[in-house]
């Protein structure tokens, strides 16, 4: 943070893998995986076809109320099977995602396990 203290303002230009670079072409270890949402890194190829195609078809859409879309229920669906809560009261249980656009992040991206009553 001394660039910042020093200059006001660190502005990142690009991502390769864990690494990020300024404007001035330095690079640094993004310890902190673009606060906490980036921890695939950057640059992964797959991961922008893959956007890309969704992109094309149906870029994001509300997940409020009875609404859906087939990627949000496809990702509840694998999240709901890598965390179950207990088999006995699974069923009572259900994935709730709030925001799934890939042009708003994964901040808060969903919550999981919100009771249905």
């Amino acid at each position: 943070m001394a660039a910042v203290e020093r200059g006001g303002e660190l502005v990142i230009d690009r991502g390769e893998g864990v690494y990020v670079w300024d404007e001035a072409g330095r690079r640094y270890l993004d310890a902190t995986a673009g606060l906490w949402y980036c921890n695939v890194g950057y640059g992964r190829e797959e991961i922008a076809a893959a956007a890309h195609v969704q992109l094309r078809r149906l870029s994001a859409y509300s997940t409020f109320g009875d609404l859906s879309n087939r990627p949000a229920i496809e990702l509840c669906d694998r999240v709901s099977a890598l965390a179950p809560v207990f088999p006995q009261i699974d069923e009572i249980f259900t994935i709730f995602p709030y925001c799934l656009s890939i042009m708003q992040g994964t901040t808060a991206w969903m919550q999981c396990r919100v009771p249905l009553r």
